[in-house]
């Protein structure tokens, strides 16, 4: 009697990048929601900016997301960098910028956006760090 071994498929993709692509998708639909709503205080400064500032770093990170779906190590070794760097910089305005603080903290609304985002934004970060993402994402080059 013979056995035969079955090769991981490297096609299918693991239940971690499955919820870290669902969860990265919610967090640009919540990112599009609120540039809607307060499109009013940035297209002050011309729309050529507020389509720069808004919706070009919009696009890149759909690009990203869709590029992680497909399991291309450049575009998880991309979100990890500009998480770590988001999450500096959100910490130094936080302690350092009192318009961040009142920007953010001053109304409901964006604390709790900003508190949702920040939570599903950690838990695709630690989904992506799961040996099985990165196996994954290896193999996907």
């Amino acid at each position: 009697m013979t056995q035969t071994l079955i090769q991981p498929d490297s096609s299918i993709m693991p239940v971690e990048i499955r919820r870290v692509v669902g969860v990265l998708w919610l967090s640009l639909l919540l990112t599009f929601i609120d540039t809607v709503i307060h499109w009013r205080h940035v297209s002050h400064y011309g729309e050529g900016f507020a389509v720069f500032v808004q919706i070009f770093p919009m696009v890149f990170y759909a690009l990203l997301i869709w590029k992680i779906g497909q399991g291309r190590s450049w575009a998880r070794i991309t979100w990890l960098l500009l998480f770590a760097a988001g999450g500096l910089i959100t910490v130094l305005f936080t302690v350092y910028s009192r318009t961040f603080r009142e920007g953010v903290f001053g109304s409901t609304y964006s604390a709790g956006l900003f508190a949702t985002q920040t939570a599903i934004q950690v838990y695709a970060t630690v989904l992506l760090l799961t040996a099985k993402a990165r196996e994954w994402s290896l193999r996907n080059r």
